[in-house]
């Protein structure tokens, strides 16, 4: 059968126009929320030209179909991606104090395993430890060479190296098979299993195999009919393709599948036009199209590492776009391009061998670098911002009668765990033992539903008379109003669940009279942590917002929340439960930290005494909790809670967000 060698310009211009999406995507996903889909674009159009490349080999026998292949498919991608990965790999450790985990995606990178290393650290592509890694768009360059494994010997193991019509047929059945079934998979496991249908090759088939089967179909059915609509399509599907773009992240599924759809048919209607006319094949877009592989590597690099100094802004976009385009240019001209045609050796067996030697020599290079901020003399910033000094005054009480170590045990969700830095001081200076959560959800009471009840056995066991249980948690059944997810990314409204089981105050309540009950026959004291800060907006890492000669803050670094809106949080009737239990109880006592954390009547700010007290939404950083330990101790101490001593008998009622010495 004849197949064409004809180039189509508009295949390269439709790269352009997704490495454009990706690139606007990455630089502001308000601009083009989906943007990101490019690169499935860049697969289908990945799946096309690998099949119309191979179906044109005359190779004999399978070896040199399979190692001429790779030996094409290493000169084409490994020359730029080992530049691209060893000058990012000594940039970042010029601004990351601790940037391990990046260089071994770049180590995973140069082997095509990126992807799955990124999968199996559980990275969240849109999280902040994917947006901070400089690496990370290479999961999409692991899964083609993951796809470049297989599809090769499917080709050859089907149509038996001669292009036969029962070959070409058993391959267009064994794509569409496996194909349905990732399309199925993708739509199943999105949302079950997120990570593994964005970073695993076998969910991505079905959009490599749309083109590889698009090719296929179109190579057997030559007599399209070619009318004024067809002439129209193009660009009536372009801008499909486009406005596909601008759905918002939640229609993620719905877009991918329209954007993998909407792609197909375009090449489709490409190739089917006399001549190649249409916006795509435009001399200035094609340019972009053919250095669109440059772009991809080099535009992710820029983001990253100006994400780690001056951050990415109106007025530094430009610059930024810049030097984007001339790595690019200079990469493709001067390495991608000259290479990709050299006659490297004689043999195509050699090159994928020297292929695999320079790999070695990649891996051997990056091992070299550091991979802790205790030796990386690469990173020139100072090794930390500045530290809270703690005072040497910490009180532990009076008594010398101790029979045994006092404890000091925490319960609640990640609330609980994340003051437990606080809570280690007093316990190291004062000899007590400390027991905090093994999981931020193992023993969430009270919770508001029942979930960890059953536990309150566990609670108690090891406690004895005169021992401290803290109650610390978020409450998110308790919330009044919605809440924003700890990395800001969602809002979610609990009063849902709490509508349609019962769950809220009330649950919570019996929950906490049975802790004093059992803490009370136990003469146990109990302190309930009430609500602190947390923010209505996203807040950026701690790693990128602490100051640094080489860094411009981002107004993200240091966001400030109404009290308004924290006030908003908790029904009056949670304070109303809570004050009248502290008046009645004499073990139950009540620690307000906000006034520590909350300088101003009005609004509050991430940073308090230049320290970054939160590291996101509703979490205490390290530090942040050591802000609380003067007050929380003096707490302890006019309570006569580090004693073996009865504890006074409580004065008057509790006022709640007042400022008072022991909260201050």
């Amino acid at each position: 059968m004849a197949r064409s060698k004809q180039y189509y310009p508009s295949i390269d211009g439709l790269r352009a126009l997704a490495v454009i999406a990706v690139i606007t995507n990455h630089f502001n996903e308000n601009l083009l929320p989906s943007g990101y889909l490019g690169v499935d674009i860049f697969f289908v159009i990945s799946g096309f030209v690998i099949t119309s490349s191979l179906s044109n080999r005359e190779d004999k026998s399978v070896r040199q179909f399979i190692v001429g292949f790779y030996a094409r498919r290493f000169k084409r991608l490994v020359p730029v991606l080992a530049l691209c990965m060893m000058s990012t790999s000594i940039l970042i450790c010029l601004f990351n104090p601790e940037p391990n985990k990046q260089l071994i995606t770049a180590i995973t990178a140069l082997f095509g395993l990126s992807n799955i290393n990124l999968y199996s650290n559980a990275v969240d592509y849109w999280g902040d430890s994917a947006r901070l890694n400089p690496f990370t768009h290479t999961w999409s360059l692991g899964v083609e060479e993951q796809f470049y494994l297989v599809f090769p010997l499917m080709m050859w193991l089907t149509v038996f190296g001669r292009w036969s019509v029962k070959g070409r047929h058993r391959l267009e059945w064994l794509i569409a098979s496996f194909g349905l079934a990732s399309l199925a998979g993708f739509i199943y496991y999105n949302d079950v299993n997120q990570a593994a249908t964005y970073f695993l090759m076998p969910f991505r088939f079905w959009e490599l195999g749309s083109g590889c089967l698009l090719f296929l179909v179109l190579q057997k059915r030559k007599c399209f009919e070619r009318n004024i609509l067809s002439s129209a399509m193009p660009l009536i599907l372009m801008m499909a393709l486009v406005a596909t773009l601008f759905l918002p992240l939640e229609f993620n599924v719905q877009a991918t599948v329209l954007v993998v759809l909407f792609t197909t048919v375009l090449i489709t209607f490409l190739r089917i036009q006399v001549t190649d006319s249409s916006i795509l094949s435009y001399p200035f877009i094609v340019y972009i199209g053919l250095i669109s592989y440059s772009l991809y590597l080099w535009h992710w690099m820029v983001i990253v590492i100006s994400r780690w100094t001056i951050g990415i802004h109106w007025w530094s976009a430009p610059f930024q776009i810049g030097i984007t385009l001339l790595l690019a240019i200079t990469s493709y001209h001067y390495v991608e391009k000259p290479l990709r045609r050299a006659k490297w050796f004689s043999s195509k067996r050699k090159v994928a061998i020297w292929g695999g030697t320079v790999a070695a020599i990649g891996f051997a290079s990056l091992a070299t670098l550091p991979l802790t901020s205790a030796d990386n003399p690469l990173y020139l910033g100072a090794k930390k911002e500045e530290t809270l000094t703690l005072s040497e005054d910490i009180q532990c009480g009076t008594s010398n009668s101790h029979v045994r170590k006092q404890i000091i045990r925490t319960i609640g969700d990640s609330h609980s765990i994340h003051i437990a830095p606080m809570l280690q001081q007093i316990a190291e200076k004062c000899d007590l033992e400390l027991i905090t959560p093994k999981a931020w959800n193992s023993l969430i009471i009270p919770s508001g539903n029942h979930s960890h009840i059953d536990k309150i056995a566990e609670v108690f066991e090891p406690l004895h008379p005169n021992d401290i249980l803290i109650i610390s948690s978020r409450n998110e059944y308790v919330h009044s109003a919605p809440l924003l997810s700890h990395d800001g990314a969602k809002w979610y409204d609990p009063s849902k669940q709490q509508e349609k089981y019962g769950y809220g105050l009330d649950y919570w309540l019996e929950e906490l009279d049975i802790i004093l009950d059992l803490a009370k026959d136990k003469g146990i004291n109990v302190i309930l942590f009430l609500p602190n800060i947390e923010f209505d907006k996203k807040l950026l890492p701690l790693s990128v917002c602490t100051e640094q000669w080489f860094r411009v803050l981002s107004a993200g670094c240091n966001p400030s929340v109404s009290m308004d809106y924290l006030e908003s949080r908790f029904p009056k009737r949670y304070f109303e439960e809570v004050k009248l239990r502290a008046e009645t109880n004499d073990h139950f006592y009540l620690f307000d930290p906000l006034p520590i954390y909350c300088k101003d009547k009005n609004q509050c700010s991430r940073r308090v005494n230049r320290i970054l007290a939160f590291r996101d939404t509703n979490h205490l950083s390290k530090e942040g909790a050591l802000l609380m330990l003067e007050p929380f101790n003096s707490f302890l101490n006019m309570h006569r809670l580090l004693t073996k001593q009865q504890p006074p008998a409580k004065a008057g009622g509790f006022e709640l967000r007042t400022e008072s010495p022991d909260t201050r």
